[in-house]
């Protein structure tokens, strides 16, 4: 039986006595293959070796999915479909534990937008906010809020052309309590902005317009890294127009070309977001590691945001990958993982990780059309379930409040407890706080630095580890 401990962080003592693990998967989408060639929904397991398809996707029902699935704050997984075929594009709903899939709202086109490409955001309010790359009032795209639940979804931006259009990455919610994106056109230059929307206010800023030179058509996600500041890269753009990676300060607003990506030495074309590692670098992919070369097939790199040095670390061969358009999640202190939209051994695509200790490369899963393909814009996303180990833990803990906002108490009063390790993540598995307690009491866990969102809190007692979910609101 699964003990979903629902009750662990609600403020109350509890009493634990029973044996616990944590089951880790990770989560992914393919824009082909399945039942009926039209996409998947599939997880890995920790080792990445075995490939389960949990739903394949049909006609009417949301198809052809591309980017990455989102865990909402009531634990179902969220993504969407982008539409184009018979409809405008689907939200789709995936209950982690029984794998039932539910469509909950279908575009109409028109003023309500149509043809989301980008991946879902959960704000800490249970909201989820998204983005159509078309339709609304200027036909340019939308900005839009969904309650799960809900028969219908709220605009709350309509792009004009002018202030950007046509988005196709996701939103991210920054430390100011601002969202910040990018489109892929619109703006003075029809190459694209970088804007900044307030979920409060519903004001809307544009902050920069690309160009040639600055980069242009950007379809990644930014990523706020661990100095406040925004990264993200463009496709087209820079002095070799084969993209380039930028930054962008939020407090001076000032907007940085970092690296031109010329083909030769760095890669060409970067479509996916960058992810921050514990090492502080970041690290991407590019489409191509030649300009204009048909058989070239990508490569991973990493670039340091304080030296302002970009290293290509791998070189995808076609056999280990080929032509990748998604991001990297890092799943511990060394290991990155990925996926490549074509490439392997049927040229479906392939599952790999990166080791960035020991700079090696190993394929783990060929997609083969029977368990998907093509997994385009692709994530994978960490899914952490509790469930039975063969090691019995006797906790009398509390942690309060939830939700939190600039502390949060954990308090042990089991007296045969000496050590208690802790760690909190983000939703993508990147840890954002760890640390050791030692003896009874209780200790107060700084949570200023963290931006309101939803969180995973760990507490391990020797092998066991307890998992649940925790709310900041600022």
């Amino acid at each position: 039986m699964r003990n979903k401990l629902s009750y662990f962080l609600l403020g109350l003592f509890i009493t634990i006595s029973v044996h616990l693990s944590a089951q880790v998967t990770y989560w992914g989408l393919t824009s082909k293959g399945g039942d009926n060639d039209v996409g998947t929904v599939y997880f890995t397991d920790e080792e990445g070796t075995h490939n389960t398809v949990i739903h394949s996707f049909s006609y009417g029902e949301g198809d052809s999915p591309v980017g990455m699935l989102t865990l909402g704050t009531d634990d179902q997984l969220y993504g969407t479909t982008p539409g184009a075929n018979i409809d405008y594009g689907v939200i789709f709903q995936i209950d982690p534990h029984n794998f039932q899939y539910q469509k909950m709202y279908s575009f109409s086109g028109g003023d309500k937008g149509m043809y989301p490409t980008g991946f879902l955001l959960a704000l800490a309010n249970g909201n989820i906010y998204g983005m159509t790359r078309n339709g609304g009032e200027d036909q340019s795209g939308t900005i839009f809020e969904y309650t799960p639940g809900d028969t219908d979804i709220i605009i709350k931006k309509h792009f004009t052309g002018d202030d950007g259009a046509h988005p196709e990455g996701g939103l991210l919610l920054a430390n100011n309590g601002l969202l910040y994106g990018v489109t892929s056109y619109g703006g003075e230059n029809n190459s694209g902005v970088i804007f900044s929307f307030d979920p409060a206010t519903e004001d809307y800023e544009k902050l920069f317009d690309f160009g040639p030179l600055s980069g242009a058509i950007p379809v990644c996600s930014l990523l706020q890294a661990s100095n406040g500041k925004l990264y993200g890269v463009t496709p087209k753009g820079g002095t070799s127009n084969a993209g380039v990676l930028f930054e962008y300060d939020i407090i001076s607003e000032t907007y940085t070309k970092l690296v031109d990506f010329d083909g030769i030495n760095t890669g060409s074309e970067p479509v996916g977001s960058l992810t921050e590692t514990a090492d502080g670098l970041l690290y991407g992919i590019t489409k191509q590691n030649e300009i204009a070369e048909t058989n070239t097939h990508g490569t991973i790199f990493s670039y340091d945001i304080i030296n302002y040095r970009l290293n290509r670390l791998y070189v995808f061969d076609g056999t280990s990958g080929s032509s990748p358009t998604g991001s990297l999640l890092q799943v511990d202190d060394y290991r990155l993982i990925g996926v490549a939209d074509k490439g392997g051994l049927t040229n479906d695509g392939v599952r790999f990780e990166y080791n960035i200790e020991s700079d090696n490369f190993t394929k783990k899963i060929d997609f083969n059309g029977n368990n998907g393909s093509m997994p385009v814009y692709s994530k994978l996303l960490k899914v952490v379930n509790v469930g039975i180990e063969d090691k019995i833990v006797n906790l009398n803990i509390s942690v309060y409040p939830n939700p939190a906002s600039d502390k949060l108490n954990i308090r042990i009063k089991n007296e045969k407890t000496n050590r208690i390790n802790y760690a909190v993540a983000d939703l993508l598995g990147k840890k954002v706080l760890e640390g050791t307690l030692y003896g009874t009491g209780t200790f107060i866990l700084d949570m200023e630095a963290l931006s309101s969102g939803t969180y995973l809190l760990h507490v391990s007692v020797g092998n066991a580890t307890l998992t649940k979910k925790i709310t900041v609101r600022k």
